[in-house]
């Protein structure tokens, strides 16, 4: 959680994800932390809050034992697109969706 001025202005949310015995069939065995949700309100973006939050979310994750940190972003949200790729994160494959 982020506070500025006695209010809660972002919060970041993470889970550990352990392998199953099927993905150890194709993989070699390690533990990866999983960022489901970053949030920082409107009017404090752009001030290095959502930086902050990453990097105690990554480092949480790091004293739990976690080799890698994954995250999935919006496509249209190119601010936390832009945000995650100066932080170190890269593409590693693209979800597609159709309207039927």
């Amino acid at each position: 959680m982020a506070e500025a001025d006695g209010e809660v202005v972002g919060a970041v949310v993470g889970i550990i994800s352990e392998q199953t015995k099927e993905d150890l069939l194709e993989l070699i065995p390690y533990k990866r932390g999983l960022v489901l949700e970053l949030v920082v309100k409107h009017g404090y973006r752009r001030r290095g809050i959502g930086t902050l939050l990453m990097e105690e979310m990554e480092a949480y994750f790091r004293q739990k034992g976690c080799r890698v940190s994954n995250l999935e972003v919006f496509s249209p949200n190119k601010n936390a697109y832009r945000l995650y790729s100066k932080i170190g994160y890269g593409e590693r494959s693209t979800w597609m969706t159709k309207s039927l």
